[in-house]
């Protein structure tokens, strides 16, 4: 176990949850809406929901802390961090504003 993780998607998101608290909540700032572009549904839905929707495109989904079977499970941790990894990037690179530009189009809000 690395960082106190157990290898298990509730633990995974957990310890993000953490380092989000650790950053005064301003670590995934965006991120629901960055996986919800990517998705291209999903507005309504935690990043935790989310997540397990890119991870496991098929389904069927869950609670987001409901145990999964291990293949499931390595798919989800994968792409937790993957996608961490990439939105980090993504926000450092192009900025929140074009973030939520996008959702905001692509999920028609305040154009009404």
């Amino acid at each position: 176990m690395m960082f106190g993780l157990d290898g298990s998607f509730a633990g995974a998101t957990a310890f993000v949850n953490g380092c989000d608290a650790g950053n005064a909540w301003r670590l995934l700032d965006g991120f629901s809406e960055w996986l919800a572009v990517g998705l291209g549904h999903g507005q309504n839905l935690s990043w935790q929901a989310l997540i397990l929707r890119h991870a496991l495109p098929d389904g069927p989904w869950g609670s987001p802390i409901a145990k999964l079977d291990n293949r499931r499970n390595g798919l989800a941790v994968n792409a937790l961090f993957d996608l961490l990894n990439e939105f980090l990037e993504f926000r450092d690179e192009n900025g929140l504003a074009v973030i939520f530009a996008r959702y905001f189009e692509m999920f028609d809000i305040g154009h009404r």
